[in-house]
């Protein structure tokens, strides 16, 4: 599946899928940017690596919430 980074706060990523729902995924290289096209398994929970097609790079990280709509999305970022 693939995503588009729409907003990040130290190094949490909330990314809108093409379903129009949100995952929270911890970007533990801090690498990624607002924006970015991302790609990979983005709707199981956990620890996971997936694909900066902006960048050309893996991402390692954890997929901490799916299926939130855009004001849960924000609301996770807050914490």
């Amino acid at each position: 599946m693939k995503g588009i980074i729409r907003y990040i706060k130290n190094d949490i990523c909330a990314i809108e899928l093409q379903n129009t729902f949100f995952v929270i995924f911890e970007d533990f290289l801090g690498i990624s940017d607002v924006d970015d096209i991302v790609s990979g398994n983005l709707e199981s929970l956990g620890e996971t690596n997936i694909r900066n097609e902006s960048k050309n790079m893996d991402l390692v990280g954890f997929l901490d919430d799916i299926y939130l709509n855009e004001d849960e999305a924000k609301e996770k970022l807050k914490s």
